[in-house]
């Protein structure tokens, strides 16, 4: 039967799954280890449960993902683009960790470190960042919907702001930025038509449909 002891470590939670493995884990406060407890419970009872033993590191699920997309038809560039950041922006961090130790704390702390940059992390674009996390929510939503994982940690980390005069073309190509059209500018177009128009004699401009 499930329960929580207090131990000279911190509150133990134990459990056993739908094989009748045994396991625990230990948490510094009393509430953790009920709302893990209690989420695990509802799991194990709802069919949703996945064994410990069972889950792949996040290097073994980002390899399960990348071959899925590969076996979808995704266009070579585009699967080259993920791996090349999962290579150089996830894995050195979040590879060899079980799905379940992955938290959102460390994915928002990843994206952190990628944003200001570190001894591990070269400093990255607010869009580039957005991007790396976004390929961490799709590794994790493939491990949710292969039962893999039970919750995909990711969802709600938040993205960076990107400025407004950059146009995002979709998730599957890098982004580039343009200049938006403003106010001033279209005065400026208009009064260097009109000039051009005063420069052409009448007879010679071309007649504009009404």
């Amino acid at each position: 039967m499930a329960n929580i002891r207090k131990t000279q470590y911190g509150y133990r939670a134990d459990w056993r799954d739908p094989a009748g493995h045994r396991y625990r884990k230990t948490f510094e406060l009393k509430k953790d280890a009920e709302e893990f407890l209690a989420n695990t419970v509802v799991a194990v009872h709802g069919g949703t449960y996945v064994s410990p033993r069972e889950i792949p590191t996040f290097r073994q699920a980002a390899d399960l993902w990348l071959d899925g997309k590969r076996r979808q038809g995704c266009r070579v560039t585009t699967l080259a683009f993920w791996k090349i950041n999962l290579d150089r922006h996830i894995l050195p961090t979040l590879g060899d960790l079980r799905l379940d130790q992955i938290d959102m704390g460390m994915i928002e702390r990843l994206r952190d470190r990628c944003q200001d940059g570190d001894d591990q992390h070269r400093k990255l674009q607010p869009q580039t960042v957005n991007k790396v996390l976004t390929i961490i929510r799709g590794v994790f939503a493939f491990a949710v919907k292969r039962k893999l994982a039970t919750t995909n940690p990711a969802f709600h980390a938040e993205n960076l702001r990107v400025a407004n005069t950059e146009v995002q073309d979709g998730d599957d190509a890098p982004r580039r930025s343009v200049r938006m059209v403003q106010p001033d500018d279209v005065l400026s177009y208009y009064s260097r038509e009109s000039s051009r128009d005063a420069k052409i004699p009448h007879a010679a401009r071309p007649v504009r449909p009404e």
